[in-house]
C-alpha cells in the first residue's frame, strides 16, 4: 500500500477484514468474471479486493473525483500487481458536464474554506455507454448516492434476487 496522506494512514494502515457488503454482494452478481462500476473509489483499496472478487476475467471500473486519490490508487494499483481495474477521474453525478468538488471532501456542496475545483461529471448512463452494463454497482460517495442513481436511469442492470435471510 502507498499510504501518502493522513486519511491513508488513518484508514488503511492496517490489515482489513473481507467488507460485510462484499459477501452480501457475493450471494448475487458479485463474483468470476463480473463487471462493477466502483463509484466513490478513494485510493482503490475497495476496487483491489472487487478485483480479486471478479478475477482476471471480470474488470472493475473505479470511478473517483480526487485526483490525489486517483494517483495514489493507481500507485497501490501497480503495486500489487492489479490489471483488471480501469481507473476514471471524474465524479458520477445525475447529469454529465462539470460539478464542483472539494478537494478530499466531497461533490456538490458548497464547502466553505476548503480548496474545490471543477472536476468532470459522467453518469452511470455514460459509464454503461463506454464500458459496457454493470452486473454491480457499489456506490460509496458520502451522500451523493441518490444523484448517481438518477444518472442510472437508462442503465437497466439485469435484477438478481438476494435472500437476504442468509446473508
Amino acid at each position: 500500500m502507498s499510504i501518502e496522506d493522513r486519511t491513508g494512514l488513518l484508514w488503511y494502515d492496517c490489515d482489513w477484514q473481507q467488507l460485510r457488503e462484499l459477501e452480501l454482494l457475493a450471494t448475487g452478481k458479485l463474483n468470476i468474471g463480473a463487471t462493477v462500476f466502483e463509484v466513490g473509489a478513494h485510493q482503490g483499496i475497495v476496487a483491489m479486493m472487487l478485483a480479486k472478487i471478479v478475477g482476471p476475467t471480470g474488470r472493475v471500473i473505479a470511478i473517483e473525483a480526487d485526483r490525489r486519490c486517483v494517483e495514489i490508487a493507481q500507485k497501490n494499483l501497480v503495486l500489487n500487481g492489479i490489471t483488471n481495474v480501469t481507473l476514471v477521474h471524474a465524479a458520477v453525478a445525475a447529469t454529465s458536464g462539470e460539478i464542483n468538488f472539494a478537494e478530499g471532501c466531497h461533490v456538490g456542496r458548497d464547502e466553505r474554506g476548503l480548496n474545490t475545483q471543477m472536476v468532470k461529471a459522467v453518469t452511470v448512463n455514460d459509464l454503461s455507454k463506454e464500458f459496457g452494463i454493470p452486473d454491480v454497482l457499489f456506490i460509496d460517495v458520502e451522500g451523493f448516492e441518490c444523484q448517481v442513481l438518477h444518472g442510472a436511469r437508462e442503465t437497466k442492470i439485469p435484477p438478481r434476487s438476494i435472500d437476504l435471510s442468509t446473508a
